[in-house]
């Protein structure tokens, strides 16, 4: 009877521990998609890079990990779809991800809702920018890459309407940035954290 319950409470502790683990491990996580359109010709391709919650994170030293997986896909565009910083306002990691990448091709950001939870995004904003990077605010960009004609817009996170204006309408406001978008020739790329919220 002792043992049953000794191995019933190794059993809840090992349980807890793993539970613990997979709530807070912080791991890359690489996942590769191939589409395909009628817009890039056949003998055309582009590589993009498509990083997402990051939370502030350091991964080795200078972000050597992250920045080497980075290289290896060789993209010719690098995209942050928000929550690259964390709510706790730390932005050393960040700092340091963005120097490490900002040489391997143009980089495109958008906010996330930890963005615009840290109650600093205007800073946040003001830090990529002068590191080189695009932000997107309920715009786009027409660029041009590998002779592919290419049309990249980004929306901020919906949570921004309650950090920079409460009660204006986020939806109108994507609309009304994006309204003439259909219109223009070239892929279309729509940058959002959250793009179930994006219609």
């Amino acid at each position: 009877m002792i043992k049953i319950q000794i191995i019933y409470k190794v059993i809840i502790i090992i349980s807890i521990v793993i539970l613990f683990f997979i709530a807070f491990y912080n791991g890359l996580v690489v996942r590769k998609y191939s589409l395909k359109t009628n817009k890039i010709l056949k003998d055309q391709s582009i590589r993009i890079v498509l990083i997402t919650d990051l939370h502030s994170q350091k991964y080795g030293e200078k972000q050597d990990k992250i920045r080497e997986k980075i290289e290896a896909e060789n993209p010719d565009i690098i995209a942050l779809a928000g929550d690259i910083v964390d709510d706790s306002g730390r932005i050393e990691g960040v700092k340091l991800f963005i120097e490490a990448i900002k040489d391997i091709a143009p980089i495109y950001y958008v906010t996330g809702n930890h963005e615009i939870r840290t109650g600093e995004v205007d800073k946040i904003k003001g830090l990529f920018r002068s590191l080189g990077v695009n932000v997107l605010e309920n715009s786009l960009q027409k660029v041009n890459v590998r002779g592919v004609d290419l049309i990249v817009a980004g929306v901020d996170d919906p949570n921004i309407v309650g950090y920079k204006s409460p009660g204006s309408n986020w939806y109108k406001e994507v609309y009304t940035s994006f309204s003439n978008m259909k219109d223009m020739g070239g892929y279309k790329i729509l940058l959002s954290h959250r793009p179930e919220k994006v219609d």
